[in-house]
């Protein structure tokens, strides 16, 4: 069963008034030898679906070209794998975008949201505007796995992760793939031992960093009794 919850954005997408695309990706065709392949479970899934296309990560200069193909494939209803290699080994990755042309405005429940900027995401417990490099994910993620109330109801699951990523243009692919890398790596290795739907997660490629959009301003409260409309 197919388990995202983004599947919602691309079938509304079927209604969107996006221009079809050509059906031809040129960067689809992958010619990468290595001698380890290490993709993510959807990854897996999702390559066998008809309206899988591939893009070739080491064929970009970063994240914004990235963003781009994932979003002109999002306008034609195409789910996106993301291939790379590191060393000697291939690495897949499923992500999504939304179509810039849609307008949709999605809604993410019960989710635990993980916020990446560059090389930095923000840490879980203590101060929240802290801001920790990549490379301690792992730690980061068994802190929300401790937090007991974070457990999808009456199941044992981890809510599902939702990740927010945006990394700026002056960084090379590089950083993207590091980044990736690092989210493959950790999130696998917790369901491989705790089963594979225990924690599951999708990225979400967006086009601004949320890190820099400040909380809403909380509604001033009057103790007036006036303002309060009550009647002596």
């Amino acid at each position: 069963m197919y388990k995202r919850f983004y599947l919602l954005v691309f079938t509304l997408g079927i209604l969107s008034g996006c221009d079809p695309l050509s059906e031809t990706y040129l960067w689809e065709t992958t010619t990468s030898t290595t001698s380890a392949t290490f993709y993510s479970a959807d990854f897996k899934e999702d390559q066998k679906r008809p309206e899988f296309a591939l893009v070739e990560l080491d064929s970009l200069q970063n994240y914004g070209q990235l963003l781009r193909k994932m979003q002109q494939l999002s306008c034609d209803n195409k789910f996106t794998g993301i291939q790379f290699t590191d060393m000697d080994t291939l690495y897949g990755i499923t992500g999504f975008t939304e179509c810039p042309n849609d307008g949709i405005i999605s809604c993410y429940l019960n989710r635990n949201i993980i916020k990446i900027k560059n090389d930095s995401l923000m840490n879980f417990g203590g101060d929240q505007d802290k801001l920790v490099h990549i490379n301690t994910l792992e730690k980061e993620l068994q802190k929300i796995i401790a937090t007991t109330f974070r457990l999808q109801f009456d199941k044992n699951f981890i809510n599902p992760a939702l990740i927010h990523l945006f990394i700026e243009d002056k960084y090379p692919i590089t950083l993207t793939k590091e980044v990736l890398k690092e989210i493959i790596t950790q999130f696998e290795k917790i369901n491989s031992e705790m089963g594979a739907d225990y924690f599951t997660y999708s990225i979400l490629f967006d086009g601004i960093s949320y890190m820099d959009i400040p909380p809403p301003t909380p509604p001033v409260l009057s103790n007036t009794l006036e303002e309060l409309n009550v009647v002596e």
